[in-house]
């Protein structure tokens, strides 16, 4: 029997740093494609290139990454659940 409750929606609640997201996302893609993409998103959508964002920057950010098609959609949506459940073991250096 299907489960009557409304799924939790989580957001991200909390700054996170853009070299986090970079190293979540070069799990999957590698170090100069996270690079990329990542970078790409940040100019398209004109937040700082490095340092901290705020909360709803990376919500934005992990989003747009998201819709994109193949690994980059799919790893795009691993790290934003990972950050929203603060979860997220990688640190970068």
């Amino acid at each position: 029997m299907p489960s009557l409750r409304k799924p939790q929606v989580l957001v991200i609640e909390r700054p996170v740093d853009v070299a986090l997201i970079k190293a979540h996302m070069a799990g999957s893609l590698g170090l100069e494609k996270a690079d990329a993409v990542v970078s790409n998103t940040l100019k398209a959508l004109t937040f700082p290139l490095q340092g901290e964002l705020a909360a709803d920057q990376a919500e934005s950010v992990l989003s747009r990454l998201a819709l994109e098609p193949g690994l980059i959609g799919l790893a795009a949506k691993v790290t934003k659940q990972m950050v929203r459940n603060q979860l997220a073991p990688l640190v970068p250096r």
